[in-house]
């Protein structure tokens, strides 16, 4: 996976692999995907990242697959479910 930040023009795009790009799709004002030869998602690009408050210094990275983190998001999703159904 690679990032990168065009600081001139403000744009942030994370590719996902190395998987040449068949296609782009705009899906909103400031969001195009990449597919790959499949249909599969290989790369996600934010225009004008500043004017909608995007950091790439900002960046946090979690490993979702951490155990602990697992842990805290059940919880999360307990709670919810719990103040959903008024309990």
């Amino acid at each position: 996976m690679k990032i990168r930040h065009d600081k001139e023009y403000g744009h942030f795009k994370i590719i996902l692999n190395s998987k040449k790009n068949a296609g782009s799709q705009k899906v909103a004002d400031n969001c195009v995907l990449d597919f790959d030869a499949e249909g599969n998602v290989i790369g996600i690009e934010i225009l004008n990242a500043p004017r909608h408050d995007i950091d790439p210094a900002q960046l946090d990275y979690t490993d979702i697959s951490d155990p602990a983190y697992k842990a805290e998001l059940l919880k999360k999703v307990a709670a919810r479910k719990q103040e959903a159904h008024g309990q």
